[in-house]
């Protein structure tokens, strides 16, 4: 399939999921320069489901509070607007991958993905990066969100892909572009810019794999998530499609001053950071 021909079935698609109501109320607040936490709080409390996993989540040991947190305005208070924003939007689309077939199992795609998060706040921690970095863990959530769309949109060429990566021992992003034209990336950004999701998400997942041609504002996010994945597929965490690891990017490396040295010290740590975000992981699960 050409990429013409695959850009004309995507069109076609009537079925292309949507966030959730509650996440689209949720981007809708926190896209209002007028939005108070007040105003989060009402839309989350709206959803029973949506408010106890993202009080679950607040009070995992990713974040390590020493009391517990009972509502979602304490959270707010704490964590701030566009963490609990985020944790909001985690719960709702992690539906998505939950699903597993003998071809592809999409938990453990959420696995990986969920890995790729937490490696972002230890590159962050590294660099000594200010701020919550909640942008680059959201992105690393929703890095591989274009394999899910193939998955079950386009799946006998997404299954086609994975046979001709494993055959030809080539990165899952080549094989795609070989059988459907475009790779997952690419139908990522398409995605994520058809949810109208803040800031510059679309544009970082949009070059995770070719961090050598990301936009100059988002160079420094696409360089950490294209490395957090790295990692973790040289740690096997997870599995997005890959039976190789890809070619090294010099310019991720250069872009955030990190060397060889580094990124073993922050491999080392990813094990107890997956351990502290079990409460993400298992969020399929419930």
């Amino acid at each position: 399939m050409g990429l013409s021909e695959t850009l004309a079935k995507l069109r076609k698609i009537e079925e292309i999921p949507t966030l959730p109501s509650v996440a689209a109320k949720v981007l809708e607040v926190a896209n209002s320069e007028n939005s108070t936490a007040t105003d989060l709080n009402r839309v989350i409390s709206q959803d029973a489901a949506l408010t106890t996993k993202t009080l679950k989540l607040v009070n995992s040991a990713y974040y390590g509070f020493p009391r517990t947190v009972t509502k979602i305005t304490e959270a707010i208070v704490i964590l701030g607007f566009n963490a609990v924003k985020n944790l909001a939007l985690s719960v709702s689309v992690c539906e998505f991958f939950n699903k597993a077939d003998d071809n592809f199992d999409r938990r453990k795609l959420w696995l990986h993905s969920v890995g790729v998060a937490v490696t972002t706040g230890l590159i962050a921690k590294k660099l000594n990066i200010p701020g919550d970095n909640e942008e680059a863990f959201i992105a690393g959530l929703l890095h591989d969100i274009g394999i899910i769309i193939e998955d079950q949109f386009l799946h006998d060429e997404f299954i086609e892909s994975l046979k001709v990566a494993k055959e030809k021992d080539i990165p899952i992003e080549h094989a795609e572009k070989e059988v459907l034209g475009m790779d997952h990336a690419s139908i990522g950004k398409k995605i994520l810019q058809s949810w109208k999701l803040p800031g510059n998400l679309s544009k970082i997942i949009g070059f995770h794999h070719e961090p050598q041609y990301a936009y100059a504002d988002t160079k420094r996010d696409t360089a950490i998530i294209y490395i957090a994945d790295l990692i973790c597929k040289l740690k096997k965490i997870g599995f997005d499609g890959d039976t190789v690891i890809p070619k090294l990017r010099v310019e991720a490396f250069k872009a955030l001053g990190l060397k060889k040295e580094d990124i073993k010290e922050i491999a080392k740590d990813v094990d107890e950071e997956l351990k502290k975000a079990e409460d993400f992981i298992n969020l399929i699960e419930n």
